[in-house]
This record gives structure tokens, sequence and C-alpha cells, in this order.
């Protein structure tokens, strides 16, 4: 699909072309996806949705992330 795991976190994955930039992080079996591209995160659910059974759980309101040096 064209995302890439990042090397510091290998729980967090970007998807960068042009313009267009998704942060997905997951977390076991669930992801979120961050961006200012609305309809590019519509395209990603719907190419995942053809490879897995999805549930949305609608927007987030505040997501904490951890992170370590």
């Amino acid at each position: 699909m064209g995302f890439t795991r990042l090397k510091s976190d290998s729980s967090i994955y970007l998807y960068v072309r042009g313009d267009v930039r998704i942060i997905m992080p997951v977390y076991v079996d669930d992801m979120t996806f961050v961006s200012k591209d609305k309809a590019a995160i519509a395209r990603a659910i719907v190419e995942l949705s053809t490879h897995f059974a999805l549930r949305d759980l609608l927007k987030v309101l505040y997501l904490l992330i951890h992170i370590s040096h």
C-alpha cells in the first residue's frame, strides 16, 4: 500500500506521496490514521478493508504516544 515502517519505532508506519502524508500508529490490532488529507485516509481504509475485517471506531480526540530515547 506504500506505507513504510519507522526504524526508530516499529509500531508506526508512514505514507508519503507528494503532498499526501499519513501517519499510522499500530497497537496490537488497533490502528489510527493521522493526516490533513481526509480523502487519502478514506482511500487507505478502503484498501485495508479489502484485506482485513475492519471496524471504524470513529474520530479520535486524543492520541498519547510514548517516545523513549
